[in-house]
C-alpha cells in the first residue's frame, strides 16, 4: 500500500514526486512508478502510454489536465506551438509528449525563495520546490520581493528546499532589484503569467502574424532575404537586445546580446516569417514583450489574429479510413506516383494512410527487380538473402520496403520495449547554464563566501539544517 499526499499550491511536479518517494522512502523514481502502477493497475504498461505524470496526478487524485496546469510548467513551454495547439495541455490523446517533455523544466538549476521555505514548514508541516520560481526570467519571489537562491543540481528537486539551503547561492540583491523597475522584463513576466493560466496553447500562425503587424508599425524587417537594401532594415533580434538588459536576455537567450547587429539569429528573426516553430515559446514571449506595450494589448492583437477568415476557414484535413486506404493502394497497385495521379487531391493522406498500415510505396513497373525480389520472399516463401539477391544491385530499394511493411510491428514494439530512444531523438533546446550567473557576477558576493563556509564546515552546515521538514 502506497501513502499518499496531497500536492500543496503551486508545488512543482518533481516536487511532489520527491514528497512521495521520501513519504513512501523510496529512493529512486522508478521504484515510485513501480509502486504507483501496482496500486492502479497499470504496472504493465509502458512509459509511452503510462508517463510520470499520468501516475502522479492519479496519486494526488486529480485529473490528468488538471494537474499538468497546476503543477508543471508545460503550459508556458508548450503556449505557443504548431504541433496540435488545439489539443489541451496534459490531453490523454498526447501521452508522448507528456513522456518525453511534460516533466521538462524551463532553464537549469533549482530555484527557491528562503523566506517562503520556514513559512511553508510552519504552514505546511514541508517546504516545497514552487512552480512559479522556476519560471524563466524570474529571479526574485513576488510574494517577498527578495532575490531568489539557485542550486545548480536540478536532483535537488528530489529533497525539500529546507536540506539544501547550505547550497544554494543567493543571487545579487542590486541586480534583482534593478530588474524589478524594468518595464520590458515586467511585461514578459505578466505575459508568462498569462500564459500559464490557459489551458490550451496559441497557434504559431496567429502570434506570428500578431507579431508581424507590430514589428511592421516599429519598422522592423518581417522577411528574410539576402538582398543587399533591406540589410539597413532593423532586425527583431536587434531590438530586443536594444529592450532588455543584457545579462537578464543572455541568461534567457545565450549568445543574442553579443550578435553581430544586422545580421539575422533565426532563433529570433525568424518568429515574424515562419509558419513553425522557429525557437522555444520563451523567444516568442520576449518578441511580445517587446513590441506591444502591455500583455493586455498582446493577447487582443492575437485574439484579433485567431478570429481572422484565414484561420477560421481553413479546411481541415480529410480523414482516410482504413479501408478506404487499402482500396486505394489496390486501385494505384502501391504506386506513390501513380496515385498521385488518380488521386491528385487526397494523395498526401492517404498515403501517409497507407503508410500506418505497413503498405510501402512500390515501383511503378511491376518487372523491376524489387518487385520480383518482393514477390519471393512474401508470396513464394524465399529466403530473405536470396531474395535480397534476386535484386541486386537495388537491395537499398528492398530493404526499405521490408521496413515500410513492419512499420505496425514496429509502432506496437515502441510501447512494449522501453521507448528511451524517443528522448534521445528530441532536438535539445539551447538553454542557459546556471554557472553563467557565477561567470556574470550576479550571484551575491557575501552569499558565497557563507556558502563556503557552510560546504567546507560540516558542523555549520548540520547547524543551518537542524530546522527541516
Amino acid at each position: 500500500m502506497i501513502v499518499r499526499l496531497q500536492p500543496l499550491p503551486d508545488e512543482l511536479d518533481r516536487s511532489y514526486l520527491g514528497a512521495l518517494m521520501r513519504v513512501n522512502a523510496l529512493d529512486t523514481e522508478e521504484k515510485l512508478r513501480n509502486c504507483l502502477g501496482q496500486s492502479d493497475d497499470s504496472d504493465g504498461v509502458s512509459r509511452l502510454r503510462n508517463p510520470t505524470l499520468k501516475l502522479l496526478s492519479s496519486a494526488a487524485g486529480m485529473d490528468l489536465v488538471g494537474f499538468v496546469l497546476n503543477h508543471t510548467t508545460l503550459p508556458l513551454r508548450r503556449s505557443i506551438t504548431s504541433y496540435l495547439p488545439d489539443l489541451a495541455h496534459g490531453c490523454s490523446s498526447n501521452l508522448a509528449l507528456l513522456h518525453v517533455s511534460g516533466k521538462r523544466s524551463c532553464r537549469e538549476g533549482a530555484y527557491l525563495c528562503q523566506d517562503c521555505v520556514w513559512e511553508d514548514v510552519d504552514s505546511h508541516g514541508r517546504s516545497y520546490w514552487r512552480r512559479a520560481h522556476q519560471l524563466p526570467g524570474v529571479y526574485w519571489c513576488a510574494k517577498h520581493r527578495a532575490p531568489l537562491s539557485v542550486v545548480k543540481s536540478e536532483q535537488a528537486f528530489q529533497e525539500p528546499p529546507s536540506q539544501v539551503l547550505g547550497q544554494a547561492a543567493r543571487l545579487d540583491r542590486q541586480w534583482v532589484e534593478t530588474l524589478q523597475l524594468h518595464p520590458a522584463v515586467g511585461r514578459f513576466l505578466d505575459l508568462c503569467d498569462v500564459l500559464m493560466d490557459r489551458p490550451r496553447a496559441f497557434p504559431v500562425v496567429a502570434v506570428r502574424d500578431a507579431l508581424r503587424v507590430a514589428a511592421r508599425q516599429q519598422g522592423l524587417r518581417t522577411y528574410a532575404t539576402k538582398v543587399e537594401s533591406a540589410s539597413q532594415v532593423p532586425l527583431l533580434s536587434d531590438a530586443l537586445s536594444e529592450t532588455f538588459p543584457a545579462d537578464w536576455l543572455s541568461l534567457l537567450v545565450p549568445g543574442l546580446s553579443s550578435k553581430v547587429k544586422g545580421t539575422i539569429w533565426h532563433q529570433v528573426d525568424g518568429v515574424l516569417w515562419t509558419a513553425t516553430s522557429a525557437s522555444a515559446a520563451v523567444t516568442y514571449v520576449l518578441a511580445l514583450a517587446a513590441l506591444f506595450e502591455s500583455a493586455t494589448a498582446a493577447m487582443k492583437a492575437i485574439d484579433v489574429e485567431m478570429k481572422s477568415p484565414r484561420l477560421t476557414s481553413r479546411p481541415r484535413r480529410k480523414v482516410i479510413t482504413d479501408s478506404v486506404a487499402r482500396e486505394s493502394y489496390f486501385h494505384a497497385q502501391g504506386s506513390h506516383s501513380r496515385l498521385r495521379r488518380l488521386y491528385p487531391d487526397d494523395w498526401y493522406p492517404l498515403i501517409q494512410a497507407q503508410l500506418r498500415l505497413g503498405l510501402p510505396g512500390l515501383p511503378h513497373a511491376q518487372s523491376g527487380k524489387v518487385w520480383r525480389a518482393a514477390r519471393a520472399f512474401y508470396l513464394e516463401g524465399l529466403p530473405l538473402q536470396e531474395a535480397l539477391a534476386l535484386c541486386s544491385p537495388d537491395q537499398e530499394a528492398f530493404e526499405s520496403l521490408l521496413l515500410g511493411a513492419g512499420r505496425p510491428f514496429a509502432r506496437e514494439l515502441s510501447g512494449i520495449v522501453e521507448p528511451d530512444v524517443l528522448e534521445k531523438r528530441v532536438k535539445k533546446r539551447n538553454r542557459p547554464s546556471v554557472s553563467a550567473l557565477d561567470h556574470s557576477g550576479l550571484i551575491d558576493s557575501s552569499f558565497k563566501e557563507f556558502r563556503n563556509l557552510v560546504t567546507d564546515s560540516p558542523s555549520e552546515g548540520s547547524k543551518l539544517r537542524a530546522k527541516t521538514d
